[in-house]
Protein backbone atom coordinates (compact mmCIF):
# COMPACT_ATOMS: atom_id res chain seq x y z
CA UNK A 1 0.00 0.00 0.00
CA UNK A 2 1.69 3.15 -1.11
CA UNK A 3 2.01 6.44 1.21
CA UNK A 4 -1.22 8.23 -0.63
CA UNK A 5 -3.56 5.18 -0.13
CA UNK A 6 -2.24 4.56 3.27
CA UNK A 7 -2.93 9.06 3.73
CA UNK A 8 -6.35 8.64 2.31
CA UNK A 9 -7.20 5.75 4.96
CA UNK A 10 -6.39 7.35 7.71
CA UNK A 11 -8.11 10.18 6.74
CA UNK A 12 -11.33 8.09 6.27
CA UNK A 13 -10.46 6.74 9.60
CA UNK A 14 -10.69 10.38 11.31
CA UNK A 15 -13.37 11.39 9.26
CA UNK A 16 -15.76 8.10 10.31
CA UNK A 17 -14.40 9.24 14.29
CA UNK A 18 -15.53 12.67 13.61
CA UNK A 19 -19.25 11.37 12.32
CA UNK A 20 -19.46 9.68 15.81
CA UNK A 21 -18.02 12.60 18.18
CA UNK A 22 -19.13 15.62 16.52
CA UNK A 23 -16.02 17.69 17.17
CA UNK A 24 -13.44 18.54 14.51
CA UNK A 25 -10.15 20.29 15.44
CA UNK A 26 -6.71 20.74 13.81
CA UNK A 27 -4.20 22.55 17.27
CA UNK A 28 -1.31 22.05 14.49
CA UNK A 29 -3.47 24.52 11.92
CA UNK A 30 -4.53 27.36 14.50
CA UNK A 31 -3.45 30.59 13.49
CA UNK A 32 -2.37 31.77 17.07
CA UNK A 33 -0.14 28.68 17.40
CA UNK A 34 1.40 29.29 13.79
CA UNK A 35 1.50 32.63 14.58
CA UNK A 36 3.61 31.83 18.13
CA UNK A 37 5.87 29.32 16.30
CA UNK A 38 6.95 31.79 13.61
CA UNK A 39 8.04 34.33 16.36
CA UNK A 40 9.93 31.69 18.66
CA UNK A 41 12.60 29.89 17.85
CA UNK A 42 12.21 28.10 21.52
CA UNK A 43 8.70 27.82 20.74
CA UNK A 44 9.66 26.10 16.78
CA UNK A 45 12.13 23.94 18.48
CA UNK A 46 9.87 22.30 21.10
CA UNK A 47 7.34 21.88 18.32
CA UNK A 48 9.86 20.48 15.82
CA UNK A 49 11.39 18.04 19.12
CA UNK A 50 7.41 16.99 20.00
CA UNK A 51 6.57 15.97 16.02
CA UNK A 52 9.92 13.65 16.27
CA UNK A 53 8.80 11.98 19.90
CA UNK A 54 5.23 11.77 18.10
CA UNK A 55 6.35 10.21 14.76
CA UNK A 56 8.17 8.04 17.09
CA UNK A 57 5.36 6.96 19.49
CA UNK A 58 3.02 6.46 16.32
CA UNK A 59 5.38 4.55 14.54
CA UNK A 60 5.53 2.19 17.73
CA UNK A 61 1.79 2.09 17.73
CA UNK A 62 1.95 0.75 14.23
CA UNK A 63 4.01 -1.58 14.90
CA UNK A 64 2.04 -3.27 17.54
CA UNK A 65 -1.18 -2.97 15.11
CA UNK A 66 0.27 -3.92 11.74
CA UNK A 67 -0.11 -7.27 10.47
CA UNK A 68 2.76 -7.91 8.75
CA UNK A 69 5.17 -4.77 7.67
CA UNK A 70 2.66 -1.68 7.69
CA UNK A 71 -1.22 -1.57 8.27
CA UNK A 72 -2.86 -3.31 5.42
CA UNK A 73 -6.43 -1.69 3.83
CA UNK A 74 -7.90 -4.33 5.07
CA UNK A 75 -7.14 -3.67 8.24
CA UNK A 76 -7.61 0.15 8.46
CA UNK A 77 -11.25 -0.52 6.69
CA UNK A 78 -11.83 -3.52 9.82
CA UNK A 79 -10.81 -0.49 12.04
CA UNK A 80 -13.82 1.53 10.55
CA UNK A 81 -16.08 -1.44 10.54
CA UNK A 82 -15.33 -1.59 14.65
CA UNK A 83 -15.92 1.80 14.91
CA UNK A 84 -19.79 1.65 15.33
CA UNK A 85 -21.15 4.02 17.84
CA UNK A 86 -20.11 6.75 20.26
CA UNK A 87 -18.48 5.04 22.38
CA UNK A 88 -16.32 2.92 19.97
CA UNK A 89 -15.60 6.27 18.53
CA UNK A 90 -14.22 8.18 21.60
CA UNK A 91 -12.35 5.24 22.76
CA UNK A 92 -10.21 4.67 19.21
CA UNK A 93 -10.00 8.52 19.47
CA UNK A 94 -8.42 8.62 23.09
CA UNK A 95 -5.94 5.64 22.25
CA UNK A 96 -4.43 7.77 19.34
CA UNK A 97 -4.48 10.54 21.91
CA UNK A 98 -2.85 8.64 24.71
CA UNK A 99 -0.18 7.48 22.20
CA UNK A 100 0.83 10.86 22.16
CA UNK A 101 0.75 11.63 25.89
CA UNK A 102 2.36 7.81 26.51
CA UNK A 103 5.46 7.91 28.87
CA UNK A 104 7.01 4.58 27.41
CA UNK A 105 7.11 3.38 23.43
CA UNK A 106 7.28 -0.25 24.02
CA UNK A 107 3.56 0.71 25.89
CA UNK A 108 2.51 2.33 22.50
CA UNK A 109 3.39 -1.52 20.67
CA UNK A 110 1.49 -3.18 23.78
CA UNK A 111 -1.54 -0.44 22.70
CA UNK A 112 -1.34 -0.80 18.78
CA UNK A 113 -1.24 -4.82 19.36
CA UNK A 114 -4.72 -4.98 22.17
CA UNK A 115 -6.52 -2.19 19.87
CA UNK A 116 -5.38 -4.61 16.44
CA UNK A 117 -6.28 -7.99 18.65
CA UNK A 118 -9.89 -5.85 19.73
CA UNK A 119 -10.70 -4.95 15.98
CA UNK A 120 -10.11 -8.65 14.88
CA UNK A 121 -11.98 -10.48 17.30
CA UNK A 122 -14.69 -7.64 17.25
CA UNK A 123 -14.56 -7.39 21.15
CA UNK A 124 -16.81 -5.18 22.81
CA UNK A 125 -15.61 -2.32 24.53
CA UNK A 126 -15.07 -3.60 28.45
CA UNK A 127 -14.51 -2.18 31.51
CA UNK A 128 -11.18 -3.94 31.30
CA UNK A 129 -9.48 -2.54 28.18
CA UNK A 130 -10.47 1.20 29.52
CA UNK A 131 -8.53 0.55 32.48
CA UNK A 132 -5.78 -1.52 30.60
CA UNK A 133 -5.48 1.27 27.99
CA UNK A 134 -5.88 4.20 30.87
CA UNK A 135 -2.54 2.44 32.92
CA UNK A 136 -0.45 1.98 29.70
CA UNK A 137 -0.18 6.24 29.59
CA UNK A 138 1.32 6.03 32.81
CA UNK A 139 4.04 3.06 32.68
CA UNK A 140 7.50 3.65 32.09
CA UNK A 141 9.70 0.89 30.09
CA UNK A 142 10.57 0.42 33.90
CA UNK A 143 7.28 -0.33 35.47
CA UNK A 144 6.57 -2.73 31.93
CA UNK A 145 9.97 -4.89 33.21
CA UNK A 146 8.67 -4.39 37.28
CA UNK A 147 5.30 -5.55 36.13
CA UNK A 148 6.17 -8.97 34.92
CA UNK A 149 7.95 -9.76 38.21
CA UNK A 150 5.80 -8.61 40.08
CA UNK A 151 2.70 -10.61 38.02
CA UNK A 152 5.10 -14.04 38.89
CA UNK A 153 4.74 -12.99 42.23
CA UNK A 154 1.10 -12.30 42.48
CA UNK A 155 -0.69 -13.32 39.35
CA UNK A 156 -0.61 -17.03 40.30
CA UNK A 157 -2.17 -16.56 43.90
CA UNK A 158 -5.47 -15.49 44.88
CA UNK A 159 -3.63 -12.72 47.08
CA UNK A 160 -0.30 -12.60 47.53
CA UNK A 161 2.41 -11.28 50.63
CA UNK A 162 5.08 -9.13 48.79
CA UNK A 163 7.22 -8.13 51.73
CA UNK A 164 8.96 -11.84 51.38
CA UNK A 165 12.62 -12.99 51.23
CA UNK A 166 11.64 -14.58 47.95
CA UNK A 167 10.71 -11.96 46.78
CA UNK A 168 13.17 -9.65 47.36
CA UNK A 169 15.55 -12.38 46.28
CA UNK A 170 13.36 -12.49 42.21
CA UNK A 171 13.52 -8.79 42.54
CA UNK A 172 17.29 -9.37 43.01
CA UNK A 173 17.76 -11.87 39.77
CA UNK A 174 15.86 -9.94 37.57
CA UNK A 175 18.26 -6.89 38.49
CA UNK A 176 15.20 -4.69 39.89
CA UNK A 177 15.58 -2.32 42.95
CA UNK A 178 13.79 -3.04 45.66
CA UNK A 179 12.53 0.92 45.77
CA UNK A 180 11.67 0.42 42.43
CA UNK A 181 9.59 -2.29 42.54
CA UNK A 182 7.04 -0.97 45.57
CA UNK A 183 7.30 2.32 43.00
CA UNK A 184 6.05 0.22 40.12
CA UNK A 185 3.12 -1.72 42.91
CA UNK A 186 1.80 1.65 44.08
CA UNK A 187 1.38 3.19 40.71
CA UNK A 188 -0.30 -0.13 40.02
CA UNK A 189 -2.79 0.18 42.98
CA UNK A 190 -3.73 3.43 41.63
CA UNK A 191 -4.31 2.29 38.32
CA UNK A 192 -6.48 -0.13 39.32
CA UNK A 193 -4.31 -2.91 37.98
CA UNK A 194 -3.55 -4.24 41.22
CA UNK A 195 -5.82 -4.56 44.60
CA UNK A 196 -4.60 -3.83 48.03
CA UNK A 197 -5.98 -5.90 51.02
CA UNK A 198 -4.93 -5.06 54.51
CA UNK A 199 -5.64 -7.66 57.56
CA UNK A 200 -4.79 -7.22 60.71
CA UNK A 201 -2.54 -10.24 62.76
CA UNK A 202 -3.52 -9.23 66.35
CA UNK A 203 -2.07 -10.82 69.09
CA UNK A 204 -4.31 -11.25 71.72
CA UNK A 205 -3.20 -11.11 75.66
CA UNK A 206 -5.14 -13.39 77.25
CA UNK A 207 -4.73 -11.99 81.07
CA UNK A 208 -5.67 -8.20 79.53
CA UNK A 209 -6.60 -7.69 76.37
CA UNK A 210 -6.46 -3.58 76.54
CA UNK A 211 -2.57 -4.57 76.25
CA UNK A 212 -3.24 -6.51 73.14
CA UNK A 213 -0.98 -6.00 70.07
CA UNK A 214 -1.35 -6.21 66.32
CA UNK A 215 0.38 -5.86 62.85
CA UNK A 216 -1.08 -4.88 59.72
CA UNK A 217 0.17 -7.26 56.86
CA UNK A 218 -0.97 -6.08 53.10
CA UNK A 219 -1.85 -8.77 50.99
CA UNK A 220 -2.10 -8.12 47.00
CA UNK A 221 -3.88 -9.32 44.20
CA UNK A 222 -4.04 -8.88 40.41
CA UNK A 223 -7.03 -7.15 38.56
CA UNK A 224 -8.96 -8.24 35.75
CA UNK A 225 -7.23 -5.51 33.65
CA UNK A 226 -3.77 -6.61 35.28
CA UNK A 227 -4.26 -10.06 33.99
CA UNK A 228 -4.96 -8.67 30.24
CA UNK A 229 -2.38 -6.56 30.87
CA UNK A 230 0.38 -9.41 31.95
CA UNK A 231 -0.77 -11.50 28.51
CA UNK A 232 -0.04 -8.63 26.08
CA UNK A 233 3.63 -7.92 27.83
CA UNK A 234 4.90 -11.49 27.95
CA UNK A 235 4.05 -11.19 23.87
CA UNK A 236 5.81 -8.15 23.70
CA UNK A 237 8.76 -8.13 26.31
Amino acid sequence: MDEITMSNLLDKVNKHIEKYIGIKTDIIDNQYVQLLGDSSKVVSFIRNSSTLIIHKKFESFLNGFKEVTIPSEEQLNRLIDYINDEAKAEFVSDTFSKILLSKSSKACIIMGTLLKDMINKQDELSHDHLICFDALINFFDVDLKNYLVIFENVGKNKMSYLPTKRFSDQLKAEGIDNTSAWLTIEKCVSLQIINRYNELDLDINGDDPSFSDGDIDEYFKITGPGKLLYTYLTRIL
